[in-house]
């Protein structure tokens, strides 16, 4: 299972190093440098952050969530 969820993972993250590269300019540097340049950030960590404030979120009971679903290893 989390050879397929990795693969996929790479997948998505080889469009945003793909488009990145394409910019004028940055062609030549590592796609990390590109990142900071432009001001992102990897698609794996923004799922993180979006995953650590949906928890806060229903820490704090701003969201609710079914509790069978919301924790999936």
């Amino acid at each position: 299972m989390f050879g397929r969820k990795n693969y996929l993972i790479d997948q998505i993250e080889s469009v945003q190093r793909f488009f990145t590269r394409r910019i004028s300019g940055l062609e030549k540097l590592s796609y990390s440098e590109r990142l900071n340049i432009l001001g992102l950030e990897t698609l794996n960590l923004r799922r993180v952050i979006f995953d650590l404030i949906l928890c806060y979120k229903y820490l704090q009971a701003v969201v609710e969530i079914n509790n069978c679903n919301f924790i999936r290893i």
